[in-house]
């Protein structure tokens, strides 16, 4: 039942974690457009 659990809780949370990734590298890149006029050339 323990090692069931562990599997549920593993699916839910790496794809979270991924998407977590996923935005933070978005929000990352459209900070250094916005702080970088350069980049957009």
């Amino acid at each position: 039942m323990t090692s069931h659990n562990n599997l549920k809780i593993k699916a839910t949370t790496v794809p979270a974690f991924k998407a977590g990734r996923a935005l933070k590298d978005a929000s990352n890149k459209k900070l250094i457009l916005l702080t970088n006029p350069y980049v957009l050339k």
